[in-house]
């Protein structure tokens, strides 16, 4: 692959991390003289790339919550029991409230 080849397919795969359409994305890639069938080949490539991102990116938030979360819940259940169990009540008749 020559140079601007090569800048061509990294265009492309910013374009789709992005989250460029693969349609359009398809089409940078064949108006700039890639061959068809390696735009589709380097086109699912980078969405793989993309979607294994975007996992590992949500997985490192809902840890990352789960993990404030038992922090901040831990002393409220040790250490103010009394305080809990008005939250409870009080959450319990908002419910209520919302039922009726």
């Amino acid at each position: 692959m020559s140079m601007s080849a090569d800048k061509i397919i990294s265009e492309a795969r910013a374009k789709v991390i992005w989250g460029e359409p693969s349609l359009t994305v398809r089409d940078f890639l064949i108006s700039n003289g890639v061959p068809e069938v390696v735009a589709e080949a380097k086109l699912k490539e980078f969405q793989f790339e993309r979607s294994r991102e975007l996992r590992k990116i949500g997985f490192r938030n809902v840890l990352i919550g789960g993990i404030l979360t038992g922090a901040a819940g831990v002393p409220l259940v040790y250490k103010e029991p009394r305080k809990l169990a008005a939250a409870r009540l009080a959450q319990q008749y908002a419910l209520i409230r919302l039922w009726a």
